[in-house]
C-alpha cells in the first residue's frame, strides 16, 4: 500500500471526534488534532517532508500514487491550497491523487444536513445566518473540487463502504444505511472522470456472519459500485470506541489472521484483474486473546485447514 500522508486537521473540522464511529471508531482523530489549521506555507512544509523522505518517495514511485488521509471526506477537511499544491505535484510527476469521501457529500440537501449538525456542535457561538453561510461555503467547495478541480488530473477517492447491508450499516451507526447511495455517489464521480475506490471493513463488530458479508460486500462493491480498486480493512479494537469497551469484557472477538488472510485470497481469485488492497494492522493479535474466546483460537494446523476450507465454501457460494 502507498504511503499515506496526514496532513494536520483543527478540531473545528466536523468530522473530528464527535464524527467518529462510536463502534469502529473510523475515523478517530481527536488525539491528532489542532486548534486551528496551520497556516499554508505550513501545511506545503509538511507534504514537503514527506514526499522528501526516502523511504516514502521510493514507495510513491513504486505504487506511482500519493493518497491522503483526511478526518473525514477530502473536502473541505484538506484546505484548499494544500489539496492544490498536492495535484499539482502528482501532475508534475504523472502520480494518481488519492482521497476519500463521504458518499452522501453529492446530495446537496443531506450534505448541508451533515455539515449544519456538525458546525452547530462546533462552533456553538455562530448565529443561525453566520452558521449557513458557512454551510453553504463548504458545499460550494465541495462542489469546486469534484466539479471542477479534480477533472482530468488521475484522481481516485475511496468510499467507506464498510458492508453492505442496510441494518448492519444502521448498527455501525454509518452517515447513510442506504448502500444504493454508494452506487449513487460512484455514478456521480465516474461521470466526471473521477475513479472509484471502496473502503470494506472485514469483521466489522457486532454483526452477524462476518465473513460471509465481507465476501457479499466485495462482490457489492466490484458488480454494483463498479469500484476500480478495494481496499480491505481487518477490524480493531479502538480505544474510546463502545466496540473496544465490548472487547475488553469478551463480548466480541476479532477475525483471526487466518480468516482474514484467506478472505484476501479468495478475493484475489475471484477478481483477478481488479486492484485489492489489505490492511497491514495487526488487528490479528487480538483473536482469541479474551479468557472468553480463547477456545476458538485457530492455533493449530488442522484448525486453521478447517477455517481456510470454510472461507473458501463462503466464496464458492457467494462468487457464483
Amino acid at each position: 500500500m502507498s504511503s499515506i500522508f496526514y496532513p494536520v486537521v483543527p478540531l473545528s473540522c466536523p468530522w473530528g471526534a464527535s464524527g467518529s464511529c462510536r463502534f469502529c471508531g473510523i475515523p478517530f482523530m481527536e488525539k491528532v488534532l489542532v486548534p486551528e489549521m496551520p497556516a499554508e506555507k505550513e501545511l506545503k512544509a509538511q507534504f514537503d517532508v514527506f514526499v522528501n523522505n526516502s523511504r516514502n518517495a521510493q514507495d510513491i514511485k513504486r505504487h506511482k500514487r500519493i493518497a491522503i488521509a483526511p478526518n473525514g471526506s477530502v473536502v473541505p477537511e484538506v484546505p484548499k491550497p494544500l489539496r492544490d499544491y498536492v495535484l499539482a505535484f502528482c501532475k508534475k510527476h504523472n502520480l494518481c491523487f488519492e482521497s476519500e469521501l463521504i458518499a452522501t457529500l453529492i446530495d446537496e440537501k443531506r450534505a448541508y444536513a451533515l455539515y449544519d449538525r456538525a458546525y452547530k456542535k462546533r462552533h456553538r457561538g455562530l448565529s443561525g445566518s453566520e452558521r449557513h453561510g458557512k454551510v453553504v461555503a463548504t458545499l460550494q467547495e465541495i462542489d469546486d473540487a469534484l466539479n471542477s478541480e479534480f477533472l482530468g488530473n488521475n484522481v481516485l477517492l475511496n468510499i467507506g463502504v464498510e458492508v453492505a447491508n442496510s441494518e448492519d450499516l444502521k448498527m455501525l451507526h454509518k452517515y447513510t444505511d442506504d448502500p444504493d447511495d454508494f452506487i449513487a455517489c460512484a455514478e456521480y464521480l465516474r461521470a466526471r472522470g473521477i475513479r472509484i475506490g471502496a473502503n470494506i471493513l472485514v469483521g466489522a463488530p457486532f454483526i452477524q456472519d462476518p465473513v460471509r458479508k465481507a465476501l457479499e460486500t466485495v462482490r457489492f462493491a466490484f458488480e454494483e459500485v463498479r469500484a476500480d480498486k478495494i481496499l480491505l480493512i481487518t477490524w480493531n479494537p479502538v480505544k474510546y470506541t463502545v466496540a473496544k469497551k465490548q472487547y475488553d469484557k469478551g463480548n466480541i472477538d476479532v477475525l483471526s489472521a487466518t480468516e482474514s488472510a484467506e478472505i484476501y485470497h479468495v478475493v484475489k481469485a475471484a477478481y483477478p484483474h481488479k486492484e485489492i488492497e489489505c490492511n497491514r494492522m495487526r488487528a490479528h493479535v487480538f483473536h482469541g486473546k479474551h479468557p472468553n474466546f480463547r477456545g476458538a483460537r485457530i492455533s493449530t494446523d488442522e484448525r486453521k485447514i478447517r477455517a481456510r476450507e470454510a472461507v473458501r465454501a463462503l466464496a464458492r457460494e457467494v462468487f457464483v
